[in-house]
C-alpha cells in the first residue's frame, strides 16, 4: 500500500488532457500581432480591391484633381512669377482637402461594414485579438488613402516644367500630406 500521489506534469511542452484543445486564450483585447495585423490588412485590402466603387473611387479622384489642375493652369497670369509654384501649391492644398474629406469615411466604414455585412462576429470568433482587428482594418484604409494621395503625383510633377519648385518640395509636401492624412484618419 503506497500512497502515491500523482501530480499534474508541470513542463509546458506536456500533453493536453484529452478533450481539451491547446488553444491559447487571451483576454477582452489581447496583444496585437504583427502577423494578426497584417492578415486583416490584406483581407481587406483584397476585398476592396476587388469591388468596382474603389476603382470608381480611385478615378474620380485623379480625375478631379486633373481638372482642378487644369483650371488652375488656365487661370494663373503669365506675369514675372512663374506659374508652377502657385499651381503646385493649390494643387497641393486641393489633395490635401481631398484627402481630408475622404479619410474618416474609409477610417470609420471599415468596422461598420463588417457590422452591416454579418462579417464581425466571425472575425472576432477567431483567436485574432480586437487590436489586430482594428489595427488591421486601419492600416488598410490608411494605404488606401495612401494610394488615392499618389494618384495625384503624376498630375503634380506636370508642374516641374512650370517652373518655380523643386523635386525636394514636392516629395516634402507629399510627406506632409501622407502624415496629416493618416494623423486625421486616425481620429
Amino acid at each position: 500500500m503506497s500512497d502515491a500521489v500523482q501530480t499534474a506534469p508541470e513542463s509546458p511542452q506536456a500533453a493536453p488532457a484529452q478533450g481539451v484543445s491547446r488553444r491559447r486564450t487571451r483576454g477582452a483585447l489581447g496583444r496585437p500581432t504583427v502577423r494578426g495585423i497584417g492578415l486583416i490588412a490584406g483581407l481587406e485590402l483584397r476585398q476592396r480591391v476587388r469591388s468596382t466603387r474603389w476603382r470608381w473611387a480611385l478615378v474620380s479622384v485623379a480625375a478631379l484633381i486633373a481638372v482642378v489642375t487644369g483650371l488652375i493652369v488656365i487661370a494663373t497670369p503669365d506675369d514675372e512669377y512663374s506659374p508652377g509654384d502657385l499651381v503646385f501649391g493649390l494643387v497641393v492644398y486641393f489633395v490635401l482637402f481631398v484627402g481630408l474629406v475622404i479619410s474618416p469615411t474609409l477610417s470609420a466604414t471599415a468596422i461598420n461594414g463588417d457590422v452591416k455585412e454579418g462579417t464581425l462576429a466571425p472575425l472576432q470568433a477567431t483567436t485574432l485579438s480586437a487590436w489586430d482587428i482594428v489595427l488591421g482594418k486601419l492600416l488598410a484604409s490608411l494605404t488606401q488613402l495612401a494610394i488615392l494621395i499618389f494618384a495625384s503625383l503624376p498630375i503634380v510633377m506636370l508642374c516641374l516644367p512650370l517652373g518655380g519648385i523643386s523635386l525636394y518640395e514636392v516629395l516634402a509636401a507629399y510627406l506632409g500630406l501622407i502624415l496629416s492624412v493618416i494623423t486625421f484618419g486616425m481620429i
